[in-house]
């Protein structure tokens, strides 16, 4: 059986020049959850975007997410996290494929 979330809201933001999404949120605005099993008191979660290179299109710049709540009635559910992203670099379009645009970011530590 699942859990119903009885509210959500979201906001998509779109830049005029260049047009592309600049971020995207989510987030409940009532609490939610299963009677003995968990209860959910906040909850939002967004992403942002960033141009990419040479205009090949959006990458993510980051990752957010923000829970508050409660599991078996001992347990905190506590959470915040947030994930950047940096150092794209300009690959060029694969030869087998003239539509598709590779862009890399480098591995954690470089």
């Amino acid at each position: 059986e699942g859990v119903e979330i009885p509210s959500i809201s979201g906001t998509l933001t779109v830049l005029r020049e260049p047009p592309q999404v600049e971020r995207w949120d989510v987030a409940s605005t009532a609490k939610f959850g299963k009677a003995g099993v968990f209860s959910i008191s906040e909850m939002r979660f967004g992403m942002s975007f960033q141009q990419a290179p040479e205009r090949a299109g959006v990458l993510p710049r980051s990752v957010s997410s923000r829970i508050r709540g409660r599991a078996l009635i001992f347990k905190s559910l506590n959470v915040d996290s947030l994930a950047t992203y940096s150092d794209f670099v300009w690959k060029g379009k694969p030869a087998s494929d003239t539509n598709a645009t590779v862009i890399e970011s480098p591995p954690a530590g470089d």
